[in-house]
């Protein structure tokens, strides 16, 4: 019994530490300052905190840039990103290296639920957004640097 009660108390914590370490990344994503390294699933981004242009009276757009920074600087990636928010996130486009304008992961937008619809979520069911978002990561940079967006997308509700 106590070996089963220590190893729950060393999950909680395990948990705990990674929800900790993902709020940090979060913050440092939305906060800045620009150039601060985000760490999501192993793997750090230097960022460009967002800025929010207005689309009239309804809604806005936030634009922001995230950079992975590989083991040489000619393997970095350069992503920028735009929400766009009307009632909701109604979308969210990210482009690699100056590719195309695509939209983010069916499955990371079925993920933010509530967030797209704007309505006011209790705080259980941010977790399980989270949650659902933590699942979504497969440990490839792009999930990671999803991941990051869709929680600037839904912070910015």
């Amino acid at each position: 019994m106590k070996k089963l009660s220590a190893l729950a108390l060393a999950l909680s914590i395990a948990v705990a530490h990674a929800d900790c370490s993902h709020d940090d990344a979060i913050k440092t994503a939305i906060e800045g300052p620009e150039g601060a390294h985000a760490v999501v699933a192993k793997h750090r981004f230097a960022v460009q905190p967002p800025e929010m242009k207005k689309n009239g009276k309804s809604g806005h757009t936030l634009t922001g840039q995230l950079t992975r920074l590989g083991s040489k600087a000619s393997k970095d990636e350069v992503i920028a990103y735009r929400i766009v928010r009307e009632k909701g996130i109604k979308s969210i486009e990210v482009q690699i290296n100056e590719g195309m304008w695509l939209p983010i992961s069916e499955s990371v937008m079925s993920a933010l639920d509530g967030y797209r619809k704007g309505v006011p979520m209790p705080e259980e069911k941010q977790q399980e957004v989270t949650r659902a978002l933590e699942k979504l990561m497969d440990g490839s940079w792009q999930k990671a640097a999803e991941f990051l967006i869709a929680h600037i997308a839904a912070r910015h509700c």
